[in-house]
């Protein structure tokens, strides 16, 4: 059997790889957990903004994605980008990766 899966790890890089019986083990602990279950882990993909700095762009990110998704389980910073007007910041923007559990209906 082969499944791919897209997973956060604990250095919180992002990758897709494929799972497979003998690397199964080389996953982040709660995913193993999640795929023993067969749970399913999605990905979505967001852009915060903050007019201070790009951890509260991050933060906004989250709190955005917090009032509709529930189980969020990590967060990948994938860029970080900023507004300039006049020669100054005027808004950071964080561009982020939220994987959640999605809840099966019993």
């Amino acid at each position: 059997m082969h499944l791919e899966i897209s997973f956060i790890s604990k250095k919180t890089c992002f990758a897709c790889i494929a799972v497979g019986p003998k690397t199964i083990t080389s996953l982040h602990p709660i995913i193993i957990a999640e795929l023993r279950d067969m749970t399913v882990v999605k990905i979505i993909e967001l852009i915060g903004s903050s007019q201070t700095n790009w951890e509260d762009a991050v933060k906004n990110a989250l709190a955005e994605a917090a009032r509709t998704v529930d189980n969020i389980k990590s967060i990948y910073v994938k860029s970080c980008k900023a507004v300039v007007e006049k020669n100054k910041i005027v808004e950071y923007r964080a561009n982020v990766k939220i994987a959640f559990v999605v809840e099966r209906k019993k």
